[in-house]
C-alpha cells in the first residue's frame, strides 16, 4: 500500500478567518484514523483465515469488505484538504464550460452541490469517462456509491465532524465557507491530469 499521511497544517493559519484550530486540528485526526485503520485491515487480511470466506459473515469477510472504508477514506480526505485554500482562486474556462454544458450553469451546480450535501457523507464532483461529462456523485460512506470509470474532481466531506465544532447544526452555513475556500486551481489542474489520458 503506498498510503503516506499528508501534512495540512498550513490549512490552520490559512483558513483561521472560516475554520477553528480545533475543526480542523479534530479533522486531521480522522484523516490520520482512516490511514491507520486502512494500514491495520491490510496486516489483518494477511494472516485471514481465508477458507472461512462467506457473504454473511466471517473475519475475513468482514476485513475484506472493510478495508475500503479506511483506504478510500484516507484518500477521500485528502482529496478535501487538498481542494481548500485561504487564496483566491479562479475556475478555467474549461472548467466553467463544461459545468455549463453538463450542469446549465454554475448556480445550477452549486444549488445541486447544496442539495446533494444533505443527503451522504461525502459530494464528489467527478469526470465521468465513459459519458465523457461532469457528474456529482454522493457517497454514502467512504465505500459506498462510487460509480466506476469516475475521476475525483472536486471533493466535499459532508460528515458532521466536518463542520459541526464550528457550525452545530448548520450544515449551510459550512458549504458557505467551503465554497469560499474552494481551490479551483487544484480542480483545474486535475481536470487538465484527465484530458491527458
Amino acid at each position: 500500500m503506498a498510503l503516506e499521511l499528508s501534512n495540512f497544517e498550513n490549512l490552520l493559519n490559512e483558513l483561521s478567518e472560516s475554520f477553528s484550530r480545533k475543526q480542523l486540528l479534530q479533522h486531521f485526526h480522522i484523516y490520520q484514523q482512516y490511514i491507520i485503520k486502512a494500514y491495520e485491515l491490510e496486516a489483518a487480511l494477511k494472516k485471514s483465515d481465508r477458507t472461512t470466506a462467506n457473504h454473511v459473515w466471517s473475519d475475513f469477510s468482514e476485513q475484506r469488505r472493510r478495508y475500503a472504508v479506511g483506504y478510500n477514506g484516507a484518500l477521500l480526505h485528502q482529496l478535501y484538504f487538498e481542494n481548500l485554500t485561504g487564496d483566491k482562486t479562479e475556475i478555467t474556462s474549461k472548467v466553467a464550460e463544461l459545468i455549463d454544458r453538463d450542469f446549465g450553469n454554475a448556480e445550477a451546480w452549486e444549488a445541486d452541490l447544496r442539495a446533494a450535501a444533505q443527503i451522504g457523507e461525502w459530494v464528489l464532483l467527478t469526470y465521468n469517462h465513459p459519458e465523457n461529462k461532469l457528474q456529482q456523485v454522493v457517497l454514502e460512506s467512504n465505500h459506498i456509491g462510487m460509480p466506476v470509470h469516475h475521476t475525483v474532481l472536486l471533493a466535499l466531506d459532508c460528515s458532521d465532524h466536518a463542520w459541526m465544532i464550528d457550525h452545530p447544526g448548520h450544515i449551510e452555513d459550512y458549504l458557505d465557507v467551503f465554497l469560499k475556500h474552494l481551490n479551483w486551481n487544484r480542480v483545474n489542474l486535475r481536470l487538465r491530469m484527465v484530458a491527458k489520458k
